[in-house]
């Protein structure tokens, strides 16, 4: 009876500790400001259990030997706090680049090594960067910040809000959340809009909650197009986009519609410069390097087009040689005609868009683009390498958004 009851005694502890672990979470989103258009969600303790059910149908991961034998730190071994629900948010008026994320620290001498060991260069006291990702150390607490590197005034506005102190919870996960590996928030004024994120075999998916629309076919038409970046939006979509690009006047524009298609191409750019000889003779040295330039043609649809070229001249975008001054790569023109104004990259013709009536977006990843970035360490690349394309569709109030990675024997929450 005694052996019976230590089981028992010992199953329930089992049965606590693995509760506690994976599934007991404290909903408090308390570093998410009350100023935030939207948030990302993610679902630790969901992801966790994901984690190990992969990891456990897959026995080469359990059974055979570590990869990875260097001694370097690893992120979840660097003196942060795991949270039961990482909350990164994007601030009103604020670049569409510019994300945040507070984590908690355990040991911080240990978090600053690792920040040494990933080669982030100090930018001021308590404040690290390295290529887009910004971070700032107060405490035993540390903000995240994403897009261009900006210093100390990057961080002033959410200083004391966000760091100093207990910061009351304003949200709660489950409000935001919906049973599934994470949550992409959007904070209208009127209500708050909810999508589930979903992790696959080899895919991200975040889509609304009434989703219906099958975009399969479209992503396959568009995988078949040799384009590194198409979009097409309507009016509506438009409107959604233009909170993002806050420093213009987008009602000024009166677009209906924006049509964009664009390829990579590597070119061959000549270098010349001078040298002296012996005899103080000036001479020419001539060298070649391979840039990246897209080739692209955009499409406006606007209901009053007169309109919309004078914002463009009073914004001086169109140059006296009828440029576009607005986009930096390569030269394009300009030209206007009836209700539509083209805009196209010289000497390089592009197909004619998609007949489609739904708006969407797609980025497809590019190796030419891949290599030409110089920042990025080997691993970093070949993570990278595994993205296949991004793709965001919209029909009325339904959208849907896929991430896709290349298909391997490991699926992707233990890929990376």
């Amino acid at each position: 009876m005694k052996k019976k009851f230590s089981l028992l005694l010992i199953f329930l502890a089992l049965a606590g500790a693995v509760y506690f672990l994976l599934f007991h979470k404290n909903k408090e989103l308390k570093y998410i400001p009350e100023n935030a258009d939207m948030a990302l969600l993610v679902d630790v303790k969901n992801v966790s259990r994901h984690y190990l059910h992969q990891f456990l149908l897959h026995p080469s991961e359990w059974l055979g030997e570590k990869k990875d034998k260097s001694e370097k730190i690893k992120l979840k071994d660097s003196g942060i706090k795991i949270p039961d629900f990482l909350q990164i948010f994007h601030l009103k008026n604020s670049a569409i680049t510019d994300w945040y994320c507070v984590i908690e620290l355990s040991d911080k001498n240990l978090f600053l090594h690792f920040l040494k060991q990933e080669k982030f260069s100090k930018q001021g006291k308590d404040i690290f960067a390295k290529n887009n990702i910004s971070i700032k150390i107060i405490d035993e607490k540390c903000l995240v910040k994403t897009g261009k590197i900006s210093g100390v005034s990057a961080f002033q506005k959410l200083t004391s809000q966000m760091l100093s102190g207990n910061p009351k919870p304003i949200f709660n996960a489950s409000e935001l959340s919906r049973y599934s590996h994470g949550s992409f928030v959007i904070f209208h004024p009127e209500k708050v809009s909810i999508f589930p994120v979903k992790i696959g075999e080899s895919e991200i998916t975040i889509h609304s909650e009434n989703f219906k629309e099958n975009f399969g076919a479209l992503i396959s038409q568009l995988e078949k197009r040799n384009r590194f970046f198409e979009l097409q939006f309507d009016e509506e979509n438009i409107k959604k986009i233009a909170p993002f690009f806050h420093n213009e006047n987008w009602d000024s524009l009166s677009l209906s519609s924006l049509n964009i298609t664009s390829k990579i191409k590597e070119v061959r750019d000549t270098i010349i410069t001078y040298e002296y000889d012996d005899n103080y003779n000036e001479v020419e040295k001539i060298s070649y390097q391979n840039i990246i330039q897209p080739k692209y043609s955009i499409l406006l649809k606007s209901s009053n087009p007169e309109k919309t070229m004078d914002y463009f001249y009073q914004k001086k975008w169109i140059g006296k040689k009828g440029e576009f001054t607005k986009i930096p790569f390569q030269p394009n023109t300009i030209s206007e005609s009836g209700n539509q104004i083209s805009i196209t990259s010289k000497n390089n013709y592009i197909e004619k868009f998609l007949p489609e009536k739904n708006s969407f977006l797609f980025l497809k990843n590019d190796n030419k683009l891949m290599n030409s970035f110089s920042t990025i360490t080997p691993s970093e690349k070949e993570k990278l390498s595994r993205f296949l394309y991004l793709f965001y569709g919209n029909n009325g109030d339904e959208c849907f958004v896929k991430i896709q990675f290349k298909k391997e024997e490991l699926p992707l929450i233990l890929g990376f």
